[in-house]
């Protein structure tokens, strides 16, 4: 997130980082997006794994398949 964060500054672009607990990361971005009327959302692709996440699918893989809103996913590098 760092890498994305010094990316935006860098160039001048508006952007706004939350932090959400939840059970379904999916559901709680989705809701949180909406709320404020975002434009895109940007996800990392490494993440953690959990019994919801095994039986639904990445949460990256759900946050493509069902957001509204469109999805931004990045593969950070290593530093």
């Amino acid at each position: 997130m760092a890498q994305a964060e010094e990316y935006l500054k860098e160039n001048e672009i508006r952007y706004k980082i939350a932090y959400l607990e939840a059970d379904n990361i999916t559901d709680e971005t989705l809701k949180y997006a909406e709320s404020i009327k975002a434009n895109l959302i940007a996800i990392m692709t490494e993440q953690e794994i959990s019994i919801t996440n095994l039986l639904l699918g990445p949460y990256a893989l759900q946050m493509v398949n069902h957001s509204p809103i469109p999805v931004l996913s990045i593969h950070p590098e290593k530093p």
